[in-house]
């Protein structure tokens, strides 16, 4: 049923992203500052993810743990991981998942606790809620909320992808990685990391990444949340199916967002949400 689906932990969606692979080894037993590793469910951002709990907590509240085996990653997936937890306890919005705590394994290994959230990705929640686009829109507001958020304290995300904006049964949608958040204005390399179907022109091709920078990826989300279409390409769409949405100018205001040259877009998370108000 598609209830149970949406129950259905995060967890059993995180996968390997990018080119992150390499020989790693199983820490589930160990111990993570006060906190057990149960399981190991996937992998984010170059992280492995295990489901914990607190020892000593007669509740077993879960949380997620990120973990990066010093052992076996390379150095460049602990060099991500160590800005991640650097920057994300700083921050703290309605939309981003919350981090509890920080420290090293027992096995030495850097790691960060996480709030555990129930959560599918915004994608897949669309699909199997059936949403019309304008409750695409709402989700894509509450989106726009966060990154605004990010982007106010000096940050642009660079990775919002569906793996990384998950959705609650709910309806609460939570940016739950920042591996390859930086600061605006900073050109980094070209990354292997990000998805090139949702990573701006500018980022992928390792120029200055800006507040515009994450208005393309949403702008990517939001065509494939109402029309259902993965793009393969920029070159690919915006589709037509966009014409068939029953919203007028929708098309007009996704078009705008994904354009090739950052100045021609939104200038803002802020004024693509305005613009997008408009359409509801």
């Amino acid at each position: 049923m598609v209830l149970d689906s949406l129950e259905t932990s995060h967890s059993s969606k995180a996968a390997p992203q990018g080119s992150d692979s390499w020989p790693d080894r199983d820490l589930s037993g160990s111990d993570a500052g006060p906190y057990r590793l149960i399981s190991r469910f996937g992998k984010r951002g170059g992280a492995d993810l295990y489901l914990a709990v607190k020892r000593r907590d007669t509740s077993r509240q879960t949380v997620d743990i990120k973990v990066v085996d010093t052992a076996c990653a390379p150095a460049k997936a602990l060099q991500r991981f160590n800005q991640e937890r650097e920057l994300v306890g700083r921050f703290e919005h309605a939309q981003l998942a919350r981090v509890l705590d920080e420290g090293t394994t027992s096995t030495g290994a850097p790691f960060l606790a996480m709030e555990h959230i129930n959560a599918v990705p915004v994608t897949e929640y669309a699909r199997l809620r059936s949403l019309n686009p304008s409750a695409c829109i709402e989700l894509m507001l509450q989106l726009c909320s966060a990154v605004e958020y990010l982007h106010s304290k000096g940050f642009v995300h660079r990775d919002l992808r569906p793996e990384n904006v998950l959705v609650t049964a709910a309806g609460k949608l939570k940016i739950v990685d920042f591996t390859c958040m930086t600061p605006a204005g900073v050109a980094t390399a070209h990354d292997n990391h990000v998805d090139r179907v949702y990573t701006s022109p500018e980022v992928y091709l390792g120029g200055s990444c800006a507040r515009a920078s994450d208005v393309y990826s949403m702008g990517v989300l939001l065509h494939e949340l109402v029309t259902g279409v993965r793009p393969d390409s920029a070159a690919a769409w915006p589709t037509r199916a966009l014409k068939t949405t029953g919203i007028p100018e929708l098309d007009t205001v996704i078009s705008k967002a994904v354009r090739t040259a950052p100045e021609d877009r939104f200038r803002s998370a802020a004024e693509f949400a305005q613009r997008l108000q408009r359409l509801l």
